[in-house]
């Protein structure tokens, strides 16, 4: 379908937008930093903002971007965690370089698995059944970006990632795999994506 790409945080829809016939939703973008504010507090108000905007549209649906390139600083400060640096040029929208996790951080991917176990069961209103129900069951949610930890989709243009200390295919693969099962696992009755760029190591 065609869908409203909104900017990094915008949790407001359009109401002209939206309200377009030929428009079949919007594609909300924010990052796991942004959700997560302190080691295990979570704040789902930008996804329940969305939902209530949705509910004053007729039939129409979101899409999921939740970037887990950008980890919260708990991760990130940790003695043993395991960084890398994202050239400038690393991601869409040029900017900073900035430092992450590397993928198969073992304490990230457990951290990313309880975050989307929360997130599959947040209790958010179901403007249809006039009740509460898990984020998953509701029916607005159609797709969901299924994101590796550290990287987000598969994208590496600069090769920061392959070029990082420690860096091996095998150990990366795994990493990529348990990230985007957790998603799959967790929201079974969305179609779950994921961005696939050229890499090379």
């Amino acid at each position: 379908g065609i869908y409203l790409l909104g900017s990094l945080g915008q949790g407001a829809i359009p109401e002209t937008a939206i309200n377009l016939p030929y428009v079949d939703g919007f594609t909300l973008r924010t990052t796991w930093a942004d959700v997560e504010p302190a080691e295990g507090v979570y704040d789902f108000g930008i996804i329940e903002g969305a939902l209530e905007d949705l509910a004053d549209a007729e039939d129409k649906k979101l899409t999921l971007e939740l970037f887990a390139r950008n980890v919260p600083e708990y991760i990130l400060t940790r003695p043993d965690a395991l960084t890398y640096t994202l050239s400038a040029s690393g991601g869409s929208g040029g900017g900073e370089p900035t430092t992450t996790v590397l993928p198969w951080d073992s304490y990230a991917l457990e951290r990313y698995e309880l975050l989307i176990k929360e997130l599959s069961s947040h209790q958010v209103y179901d403007v249809t059944s006039e009740q509460m129900v898990a984020f998953r069951d509701h029916p607005a949610l159609a797709q969901i970006d299924a994101q590796v930890v550290g990287l987000g989709g598969i994208r590496d243009v600069p090769g920061d990632l392959v070029s990082a200390q420690g860096y091996d295919r095998q150990l990366f693969i795994q990493a990529a795999l348990d990230s985007v099962d957790v998603t799959v696992e967790c929201f079974p009755e969305q179609f779950a994506f994921i961005a696939f760029f050229q890499m090379f190591d």
